[in-house]
């Protein structure tokens, strides 16, 4: 099949058709078509006004990606023209994988020592953040072992080449097994006092999710279009059964680091399945780098969520060696937001360095944690209102004057939670921007309306002004990443299980408290000398120990030897 393809634009809607549909074997279009215009579209939600121009030269000059020649350049009733794609995807750089598959031993290696050191925790809720996360990149990963490929139109007009869908029985597979280990976790919590815990900012997105799902009850009818329902279900689990703080930063942390390893090894396979070619931007390495992810843009939002994750995990050398390693990763991605979001995390954590000193995670210069993620959220929340024009930020102008139009008419509920899915049917924009509004604010007023804005928002507070200062120096690294991201991406969902879904379960793990948590502030017996790399500032469960030979639970304070201490954390009950 040809790469050369031409968009039929009428006053109703664009049509793409391949080049030998309309003049086989030439490299220029010469058919006349009469009363329409021939141009090429660009995948970008910007489209829309770049066709009104009727100007082959400007879409030339603002899509850079192939040569387009243009046999008529005036804005007349026929306007023809051609893309050429550069075919600059090559997916060859061998040496590039060799290096990143090489590379991707250390931090594997340095993984294993820390758990072997002590210095890692790892306990039912890593494992849970594991699960959630891996659950939605397994079908990616096995559609990439795979060369079955499929050619198909999307709803507007785009012939796209897209893997042939994995099994739903897999999907159903996945789909139970986080369900699953969701209610593993309830259940354990309600056997043992010990570890039951609440999360107000969980209850808030639950509070946030219902509703949403009130006004479109469409989105939760099956197991596998119901993943608001199982949603759910795992947020009840993270706000109210999760462990400890220390093991959902552990979780997050091997998360990141474990899906550019995979992405590394993968590229061993195949490169053309861990590379896809440049569009509007270019990351170092020439072609945009996605390891086990569905899009560079999905990764650079994964590594750079994770910087914070690595930074609270690791310390000295340790968390040194594995910034460089997620942060080689972003940059090879291109994703221009990521990037920008890990620097200025970077330099508020170097600024206020929150470190775990075996009694607690302690820091400095708190208040500019503070006013970073304020600032940012205030940014976050304003700039979809203010009329930018809709080629802004790659078109996310264009797409946040669709949502707001739409706010407007449903202000206080929503829309509901397939709102922005029907928005794609109807063919307002290309595939590339179905995912989300590009603005996690804009998109909850969209589907929650304005009562479900509030209720997040007041969990939002919560996020940043409650707890105690070692909760907040976990609590806020991470959210200001996210809250540097939400201007222009949507990182948190309330109504699907995704690839981001571990990032809103980790928020919600790390805010909760329990009653080892009063418990503690409230005794005056000394603490002992624990000499753990994680032993957090409330009691760790019965399931964790911090120093080998004691369980600290009041429930169960038997002599233990190493061995159980290895294998009683990755126990659900």
């Amino acid at each position: 099949m040809s790469d050369d393809f031409v968009v039929v634009v009428t006053d109703r809607s664009p049509v793409l058709l391949p080049r030998l549909m309309i003049a086989p074997s030439t490299n220029f279009v010469t058919a006349l078509v009469s009363g329409v215009t021939i141009g090429f579209r660009p995948p970008t939600a910007a489209v829309p006004q770049l066709l009104r121009d009727k100007n082959c030269s400007a879409l030339s000059r603002m899509w850079a990606l192939g040569s387009i020649d243009c046999l008529n350049d005036k804005p007349k009733a026929v306007t023809i023209c051609l893309y050429s794609p550069l075919h600059q995807h090559t997916y060859g750089y061998p040496v590039l994988i060799a290096v990143l598959a090489a590379v991707s031993v250390v931090p594997l290696v340095v993984v294993a020592r820390q758990f072997r050191r002590g210095h890692l925790i790892w306990d039912a809720g890593t494992a849970f953040i594991l699960i959630l996360g891996w659950a939605a990149l397994i079908p990616v990963v096995l559609n990439k072992l795979s060369d079955d490929v499929m050619h198909s139109w999307n709803y507007w007009g785009e012939l796209v080449e897209v893997p042939v869908p994995v099994d739903p029985r897999v999907q159903s597979a996945l789909q139970y097994v986080i369900i699953g280990a969701s209610l593993l976790l309830l259940w354990r919590s309600a056997r043992n006092a010990d570890t039951r815990r609440i999360s107000l900012f969980g209850i808030a997105v639950i509070g946030t999710s219902f509703v949403a799902m009130a006004v479109d009850t469409s989105a939760y009818d099956s197991i596998i279009k119901g993943q608001p329902m199982v949603l759910l279900v795992v947020l009840a689990a993270a706000s109210f059964a999760t462990p400890s703080r220390e093991g959902a930063i552990t979780g997050g942390a091997l998360f990141a680091i474990s899906v550019c390893a995979t992405g590394a090894f993968l590229g061993l396979y195949s490169p053309d399945k861990v590379f896809m070619p440049c569009r509007d931007k270019c990351s170092l390495a020439g072609e945009l780098y996605m390891a086990a992810t569905p899009h560079s843009n999905t990764l650079g939002l994964i590594t750079a969520i994770g910087i914070p994750f690595v930074w609270l995990a690791f310390k000295g050398p340790a968390r040194f060696w594995m910034l460089v390693y997620i942060g080689a990763n972003l940059v090879i991605t291109g994703s221009r937001t990521s990037m920008f979001a890990a620097a200025a995390t970077l330099v508020v954590l170097a600024l206020t360095n929150p470190t775990n000193t075996g009694e607690g995670l302690v820091g400095r210069r708190r208040a500019l944690l503070t006013l970073g993620v304020v600032t940012s959220t205030a940014v976050a929340m304003i700039l979809p209102f203010t009329g930018q024009p809709d080629a802004f930020a790659t078109g996310r102008g264009y797409l946040w004057r669709i949502a707001v139009e739409q706010f407007e008419q449903t202000p206080f509920f929503g829309a509901g939670l397939t709102a922005w899915d029907r928005f794609y049917a109807a063919g307002e924009f290309g595939a590339a921007a179905a995912y989300s509004t590009h603005n996690q604010w804009l998109e909850l007023m969209l589907l929650a309306g304005a009562v479900g804005a509030v209720i997040f928002a007041l969990g939002w507070a919560i996020l940043i002004f409650g707890g105690d200062d070692s909760r907040k120096f976990v609590v806020l690294p991470v959210l200001l990443t996210v809250a540097l991201l939400s201007a222009t991406e949507r990182p948190l969902s309330i109504g699907l299980i995704n690839t981001m879904t571990w990032v809103l379960v980790a928020l919600v793990a790390t805010s909760s408290e329990g009653r080892q948590d009063k418990g503690e502030q409230a005794s005056a017996s000394p603490r002992p000398n624990l000499s753990s790399r994680f032993t957090s500032t409330h009691n760790p469960s019965q399931f964790r120990t911090a120093n080998p030979g004691i369980t600290p639970t009041r429930a169960a304070s038997r002599p233990t030897t190493r061995s159980e201490v290895a294998v009683a954390p990755v126990v659900y009950s």
